[in-house]
């Protein structure tokens, strides 16, 4: 096991996926969410097709 974070671990074998990464943090960080372009592409909502595509958080400190 790889610990990534506190109560955070990863199998060798195993690569992150992003949607459940993006789960755990806003477990861990509240306030957190996905913001921007990228919530609204996630929902089916697409305006523009970046070229490089970013990925804004928001929270709370």
């Amino acid at each position: 096991m790889l610990r990534l974070a506190r109560g955070v671990c990863s199998r060798p074998d195993d690569g992150l996926k992003l949607y459940p990464s993006l789960k755990a943090l806003e477990a861990m960080h509240e306030g957190l969410h996905v913001g921007g372009k990228s919530a609204l592409e996630w929902h089916g909502v697409r305006h523009y097709v970046a070229q490089r595509p970013l990925l804004p958080l928001y929270g709370q400190h």
